[in-house]
């Protein structure tokens, strides 16, 4: 009984471990990203009047983006618009209003928030204040996280579990058959 609690123990606190590294991996390459993309949204032809951006007028700045950076532009609350970078030119992002509402929440503190949208799982979101008082939103995705933490368990699980049997194996044959009688 005692293996299987230290066993337990142990995977829980590897995976907490586990995914409190991965986190603050994202958290870092958020705060690196700087809100390029969410930034783009903000001058786009049309979304404010403001100058044409020297790449392709009406389109998200993807470059330099990894895939699934999603980026937003709120203004008074409401987005005005979104995209995730994908392969090709698709950047086009369908949120529902709880996703909406999810997002407009968030706080403009550049400080890193988990949110999850409907349709593309769990996000690390940072807002940030723009320059014509409107709120930027970037966000990279969770799945490497989620995944890496899940693979874990599963070693975690196969790993103990083997070990619990041999256990059970080697104190059942050292008792020579008396034990538990």
């Amino acid at each position: 009984m005692l293996l299987a609690v230290s066993c337990a123990a142990l995977g829980v606190s590897a995976v907490i471990t586990l995914r409190v590294y991965l986190t603050d991996g994202v958290d870092a390459r958020l705060v690196a990203n700087g809100g390029e993309l969410a930034a783009s949204l903000e001058h786009q032809a049309g979304s404010s009047g403001g100058p044409v951006p020297f790449y392709d007028a009406g389109a998200a700045d993807t470059r330099h983006q990894s895939p699934g950076t999603f980026g937003a532009r709120l203004l008074n609350g409401t987005i005005t618009d979104a995209a995730i970078v994908r392969p090709g030119n698709n950047t086009s992002v369908s949120l529902t209003a709880a996703d909406r509402a999810v997002i407009a929440a968030l706080p403009a503190d550049s400080h890193c928030h988990t949110v999850e949208l409907s349709a593309y799982g769990k996000y690390r979101m940072s807002a940030t204040p723009g320059r014509d008082g409107d709120v930027l939103v970037t966000g990279l995705p969770l799945h490497n996280v989620d995944q890496a933490a899940e693979r874990l368990i599963l070693v975690e699980a196969v790993v103990f579990g083997a070990a619990l049997v041999v256990a059970g194996a080697a104190g059942r044959s050292g008792c020579g058959g008396r034990c538990g009688r």
